[in-house]
């Protein structure tokens, strides 16, 4: 069983009486629906899709925008937010959107906003899987069971990406890659992806690491990754790639003082960038090529969630609910106020931030002042 599919049947077990619904039944559904949404693809469409004709061209049968309501308002609770650019963006919301449990309507749902969170309508009524928007003009649903598809018309249908073989050298233009570990952690390799041949392929270059996991850079700011030696004490690794995999800065966090330390690591640019190794903080000004560890007068309290990069470059740790510090050179950080902001913060573009809670989307030009949109799907 999938870890993906365990989690479904642990959260259909609690939210539904058993003898109305069963994860086996959702799942099914979700299934079938994607299914069809792929057969609906018609001729034109499927021209469309191939010649890459971006978010704004295809939303002529989007159904009527829902308008934006106030919190508390009887809405689907959100579970996540993304988004392409400034004007698009996506978010998915808690199932079973009716009044009573029922396969056909339970599950989480994609929703989708052309005008910058102001109004909203479902593009996909059940998601399985993981939902990104990995470059824009493309959302990315990867499925636990049946692969992964790609939409280019924000969500509303749908097209198998078909794996390849032999390797290749660079990820494809407009294209992004993932990490692929399916037998164990110890096994990952990477894998990039062209939306415009609907395929995969292995790259052939990149470091060789345990846990690998692809950072959330802006597109335009390289690949960066994390992960761990294979070999020796496994120690953390950051590598940087800004040549689309081609080449890769590797560096080893061998000052460490605890080798088992986890890495976390952000950037905006794809030039200045930190990792944080537990409480210590590390620092990049030339994308990954050397690392200085800062704060050495530890006045940043333990990390509770992944940080991001400020507009400013100031480094921003989420450290307790409601709890931010940050720091221009990271080094004396310091208590930031954030707006009610929570982690995850995702950097889109530079300029461009996003962030949500259960009620509303959060969006910042520059990542220390925001703006709280409202946001209420309807049941």
């Amino acid at each position: 069983m999938s870890r993906m599919r365990a989690g479904f049947e642990q959260v259909a077990g609690q939210a539904a009486p058993p003898t109305r619904l069963s994860a086996d039944g959702v799942y099914a559904e979700a299934l079938r629906r994607r299914r069809a949404n792929r057969t609906r693809l018609g001729a034109g469409v499927a021209t469309l899709l191939a010649a890459g004709v971006g978010l704004s061209l295809l939303t002529g049968g989007v159904p009527a925008p829902w308008p934006v309501g106030q919190p508390g308002a009887g809405g689907r609770p959100l579970l996540s937010v993304m988004a392409g650019d400034a004007e698009h963006l996506f978010v998915t919301v808690e199932g079973c959107p009716g009044p009573a449990f029922e396969p056909d309507h339970c599950g989480p749902g994609l929703f989708g906003s052309d005008d910058g969170g102001r109004t909203w309508t479902e593009r996909q009524d059940v998601v399985i899987g993981q939902v990104s928007v990995p470059v824009p003009g493309v959302v990315f649903w990867q499925h636990p069971q049946e692969g992964s598809s790609i939409s280019q018309d924000g969500g509303l249908t749908w097209r198998d990406i078909q794996p390849m073989h032999p390797a290749i050298a660079e990820v494809p233009h407009n294209g992004w890659v993932t990490a692929d570990c399916p037998a164990s952690p110890s096994a990952c390799r990477l894998v990039a992806y062209d939306p415009a041949s609907f395929t995969s392929f292995p790259l052939g270059a990149g470091p060789a690491l345990i846990g690998l996991k692809i950072l959330p850079v802006p597109a335009e700011s390289g690949i960066w990754i994390t992960g761990r030696e294979r070999l020796g004490e496994h120690r953390p690794v950051v590598a940087v790639s800004r040549d689309r995999g081609r080449r890769w800065a590797v560096h080893t966090f061998t000052d460490a003082g605890d080798p088992t330390y986890g890495v976390t690591a952000a950037s905006t640019d794809g030039v200045t960038g930190y990792a944080m190794l537990g409480p210590q903080a590390y620092r990049t000004i030339d994308a990954g090529d050397t690392w200085q560890r800062t704060d050495r007068l530890d006045t940043l309290p333990d990390p509770t969630g992944e940080s991001f990069v400020a507009a400013d470059g100031s480094h921003v740790v989420p450290t307790g609910p409601g709890s931010w510090y940050s720091s221009r050179d990271g080094n004396d950080y310091q208590l930031t106020r954030l707006d009610g902001v929570r982690p995850p913060v995702h950097v889109i573009a530079p300029g461009l931030y996003v962030a949500s809670d259960r009620t509303a989307v959060h969006r910042s030009t520059d990542g220390l002042h925001w703006t709280r949109i409202p946001v209420t799907i309807p049941r």
